[in-house]
């Protein structure tokens, strides 16, 4: 459900950059002038292993990247990415549940770091439109907020893609929409483990989990050549 509201929106949006560029047909799309952009983006999206619909999520995300590379009509480069994270309930076992004090486990998913190389090329239209595709890794940290263990909180680097278009507004600012993966396991992979003091007599169980799940949105936003 959520991929298909996912995809009616950049479809939406689609059609929306196209409307407004349709407004710039005097411009004449020349390539931004600077190598170097800074981009201000919003989103929605959704990360796996979430209690009914904690895992849905408006995102904001801050991006500055350079183009370091040029082959015909294909630029590449790098790109440094923040973004928003979300607080959320996860999908644990009702057996998980009950033993560990009954109350639905929650988790913060902290603000993400990525670094990406990326690609652009102009499509063979009439107006200034690219494609862009970005690959990489992002750095990502999930902690348990209700729960104290030795395994609450968890560090982990997973791939990244996005893909998307890009309508050239000016020689200094690009329209930008586009689809963002990062991608892991289906769950957070929720345990309990026993939990021995040093002598031995076994206590209430402590909680534990195992990945940061998959995590997917559709963004859209301004980049600004410096």
């Amino acid at each position: 459900m959520f991929t298909k509201k996912l995809l009616i929106g950049i479809l939406v949006l689609a059609a929306s950059a196209n409307i407004f560029a349709s407004h710039k047909a005097n411009y004449k799309g020349e390539p931004m002038k600077s190598p170097y952009h800074v981009g201000a983006y919003g989103g929605y999206g959704v990360i796996d292993g979430a209690y009914n619909d904690d895992g849905q999520f408006t995102q904001g995300r801050l991006a500055f990247g350079s183009d370091v590379y040029q082959w015909n009509m294909i630029n590449a480069g790098l790109e440094l990415g923040f973004q928003s994270g979300n607080t959320m309930r996860l999908d644990v076992a009702a057996d998980l549940v009950d033993e560990a004090g009954e109350l639905q486990w929650q988790a913060t998913l902290k603000p993400l770091v990525d670094l990406l190389v990326s690609t652009k090329t102009q499509l063979p239209t009439s107006r200034p439109v690219y494609l862009i595709v970005k690959a990489g890794a992002a750095y990502r940290q999930l902690q348990l907020n209700d729960r104290t263990s030795t395994r609450d909180y968890l560090a982990r680097v997973a791939p990244e893609v996005q893909a998307g278009l890009g309508v050239q507004l000016t020689p200094h600012a690009m329209l930008v929409l586009f689809y963002q993966g990062v991608y892991s396991t289906a769950t957070v992979g929720a345990q309990l483990k026993d939990n021995p003091d040093i002598d031995g007599i076994t206590w209430d169980p402590y909680a534990t989990i195992c990945n940061i799940p998959t995590q997917q949105a559709g963004f859209v936003g301004i980049e600004l050549s410096l």
